[in-house]
């Protein structure tokens, strides 16, 4: 193990400088240190967003994107005429896939900022950032509330008779939130006789959920109850 530990003091003491040096193994180092910390990235991204089914799995190319900004950040400290040359020539590429979700933005900028401390050897800064995103994310998962408007986990939709409405409106928002704490009434609508009523569902399981939708169907008997997942649930 001593030639680990000769490698981390090497790296503890590396200056930018040196990266220009024919001795390959810090640099090699310093992208390999890019590089997990895009695999840590990904795998955050993994557990707190890729259950949604809009995302795009950008997270896929985060090892490739990380080590790949990391040479690009390197390179570009010690030549000033290519670092003009490479906005010109990034100013061509365009993203074929979109960005559906603002997270993904936000994990785009964690990676930039990650790769940005491996190229500048600010090692330390790289822990910082990794450590207070995944409090954060962690706090958003378990805390939602802290952060603004909750999302809804399912939604409920019922077709009845606009003569059954009255009735059964407020049995239904009852129903709804006994089963499922804050559910809310979105939207109500008529069209030929029929009223359709949408409530979201911020919290339950599968298990819940689903005898939520039996007994609306008991309560609304001939109308029609549907239940929508806005994303996965565990079983």
């Amino acid at each position: 193990m001593e030639w680990l530990q000769d490698i981390f003091r090497r790296l503890g003491n590396l200056r930018l400088e040196e990266l220009q040096a024919s001795d390959w193994l810090p640099l090699l180092v310093v992208l390999l240190i890019s590089c997990t910390a895009a695999v840590v990235l990904s795998l955050y991204y993994s557990i707190f967003f890729e259950r949604r089914s809009t995302g795009s799995d950008i997270h896929r190319a985060f090892p490739a994107l990380g080590t790949a900004i990391t040479g690009i950040f390197i390179c570009l400290q010690f030549s000033l005429p290519l670092s003009l040359g490479l906005l010109g020539a990034l100013s061509i590429v365009r993203f074929r896939t979109p960005i559906k979700e603002p997270e993904e933005i936000g994990f785009l900028m964690l990676l930039i900022a990650s790769a940005i401390c491996c190229a500048t050897l600010n090692f330390l800064l790289l822990v910082m950032i990794l450590g207070l995103s995944l409090l954060v994310l962690t706090s958003m998962r378990y805390a939602p509330w802290c952060f603004g408007r909750r999302t809804a986990v399912a939604s409920l939709v019922v077709t009845t008779r606009v003569a059954d409405f009255d009735r059964l409106l407020p049995e239904l928002t009852k129903l709804a939130r006994t089963a499922s704490r804050g559910a809310t009434v979105d939207a109500i609508t008529e069209c030929d006789g029929d009223c359709t009523i949408t409530l979201s569902l911020y919290a339950g399981k599968v298990e819940q959920l689903s005898s939520l939708q039996s007994r609306a169907r008991d309560l609304v008997g001939d109308g029609e109850v549907s239940l929508f997942l806005q994303r996965s649930l565990e079983l």
